[in-house]
């Protein structure tokens, strides 16, 4: 918007929605928290990075550094099915375009694949779900 423009408020006198420019606050609230969940997941990927690459040994404890990585990174991850659910309550209400609450979430996730593009080594070794339990036993096998 230019200096000179001013801004167009609509109002809906039956709900008393109030819309600038197009723009509801509840989609505001949702873009700011995506892009919270999409630095969280760079910071992560990149402290996993920093702890696994000072570490003596990849893919050991490699500290402080990695859990605070692992915890930022996973938790941007499970908080997709929130975006999910968030997207499925704005179909009905009026106070949210759904369409925008839908980009960010797209958003969200192209950006979780390109940190796993960049960090992917060190996000596979620090993966909070075992499958199995892993045995060292030393003797070669």
């Amino acid at each position: 918007m230019d200096k000179g423009e001013t801004p167009l408020v609509v109002k809906d006198h039956e709900t008393g929605i109030i819309s600038v420019d197009g723009v509801f606050r509840a989609n505001k609230f949702h873009k700011r928290l995506c892009l919270v969940l999409i630095v969280m997941a760079f910071v992560g990927g990149g402290l996993i990075e920093i702890g696994d690459t000072s570490a003596l040994d990849e893919c050991e404890e490699g500290g402080a550094m990695v859990s605070i990585g692992v915890f930022l990174f996973w938790t941007s991850v499970l908080a997709v099915p929130i975006n999910g659910l968030i997207l499925l309550a704005s179909i009905p209400v009026k106070i949210m375009s759904t369409g925008e609450v839908y980009l960010q979430a797209i958003f969200h996730i192209i950006m979780l694949v390109v940190v796993v593009a960049i960090f992917g080594d060190g996000i596979n070794c620090h993966f909070p779900f075992t499958i199995a339990p892993n045995y060292n036993i030393g003797s070669g096998f």
